[in-house]
């Protein structure tokens, strides 16, 4: 999953899925519409060409945008059977197959860091660090992207950046400020470490989250090789994996983690992730926060707002989607206040039920709507939401 823009000041969310059913490797984007909560609806580009290997653990996507060429760029790592390296650019709709990676790709982590010169050219790098089960030392690679036209030569644009720490699943991300990379290394290490480009020297650093696998890291405020207007970049969000549900935060200016108090409203597993991202409010106000996949084989995502103190039991959101294709759903169980907020993007019949199937109540609502239980008896209910050519239940439980 990666942030990039599109059509000027439109903030789109990139995803890349695996369908083994039509053995396709398929790109989806959703953009992030206004509203007092972010809400989302998937769409699907160009799917990747027959030949390109299927998309397996340690896929990767990274955007980048290349203002001298005016390139919007996803570059894909397809995982542990791989060593194929894709370009897709998101003007032209158009996929094309890079110079393949080096060594074979094992839990790979992709970001996009700044600008290089090789071989005399003008390059955008683009940094892989692979994990590995087996290996002391694991391989560091920078991809050099000419972003001139450069004729065809023998030359290498993969330059090895080895040894790197050893390490699982690794996860890493970029501070355009300091030209330098921040790296999780995951259990039963649990180190946290910094990669400056310009030495090309590794150096841990004191302080560390508590660590898990399957993790996801990102810096607010940062796309592709900057940081956009308004954001300081500053801040590292985590979000530990291990079936965990922890959310932490990094302050670059004071060296410290920090426990977050929206933690997400979901176990973090396998083939998790995190991105940057910014949503706009209807009275002309922007919040930058982060996006998340929950991973574990579900196609659960979810919001994180480090600005907005909200009440208990609404901090992130989650929107749930057993079809990317069909309309996003907003749900938020306020335990304090005892309601839950259904929210679409279009207008709803919500009905709820008891456990024995008795219907409760039905209403209709205009994309937002809220289901009070204060005078309902502890227990276990159920939702329907009916929109035109669309339905989508689920549970509620009560506990006080």
């Amino acid at each position: 999953m990666t942030f990039g823009w599109y059509e000027g000041e439109k903030g789109r969310i990139y995803a890349l899925f695996r369908d083994r059913s039509r053995a396709q490797n398929r790109l989806y984007y959703c953009d992030i519409k206004t509203g007092l909560y972010p809400t989302v609806r998937w769409n699907e580009l160009t799917p990747m060409p027959p030949e390109a290997d299927p998309a397996d653990t340690g896929t990767n996507i990274a955007y980048c945008f290349i203002p001298a060429s005016d390139e919007h760029l996803i570059f894909v790592v397809l995982g542990v059977r791989s060593k194929q390296f894709w370009k897709y650019d998101i003007l032209s709709n158009t996929w094309k197959r890079l110079e393949d990676v080096p060594d074979l790709v094992c839990y790979g982590a992709l970001e996009i860091g700044g600008y290089t010169e090789w071989q005399g050219y003008p390059c955008v790098g683009i940094y892989l660090l692979q994990g590995n089960w087996t290996n002391v030392n694991n391989k560091f690679w920078r991809y050099h992207y000419c972003i001139t036209p450069r004729a065809q030569s023998p030359i290498s644009w993969w330059e090895d950046l080895s040894p790197t720490p050893h390490q699982y699943y690794p996860e890493f991300t970029y501070s355009p400020q300091e030209n330098a990379f921040y790296v999780v290394l995951d259990a039963p290490y649990g180190f946290f470490q910094k990669y400056d480009i310009q030495t090309k020297k590794w150096n841990t650093l004191r302080d560390s989250p508590t660590i898990g696998q399957w993790e996801a890291l990102a810096t607010l405020g940062v796309i592709g090789t900057g940081t956009i207007p308004g954001s300081s970049g500053e801040t590292l969000y985590y979000l530990k994996g291990h079936m965990e549900r922890d959310f932490y935060h990094y302050l670059r200016s004071r060296n410290a983690w920090s426990a977050s108090s929206d933690d997400p409203p979901l176990k973090v597993g396998c083939g998790s992730d995190l991105a940057f991202g910014k949503w706009w409010m209807p009275v002309n106000l922007e919040y930058n926060g982060m996006w998340a996949f929950f991973g574990n084989n579900t196609d659960s995502f979810g919001f994180f707002n480090p600005y907005i103190n909200v009440e208990e039991g609404e901090g992130g959101g989650q929107t749930n989607s057993s079809n990317l294709l069909e309309t996003s759903l907003l749900i938020l169980q306020n335990p304090s206040g005892k309601y839950v907020r259904f929210k679409t993007p279009t207008t709803f019949w919500l009905e709820i039920y008891d456990n024995l199937g008795n219907l409760l109540s039905k209403t209709f609502f205009q994309e937002e709507g809220i289901w009070n239980y204060k005078k309902v008896s502890p227990g276990v209910y159920f939702y329907l939401i009916k929109t035109k050519g669309f339905s989508r239940s689920g549970k509620i439980i009560i506990a006080n």
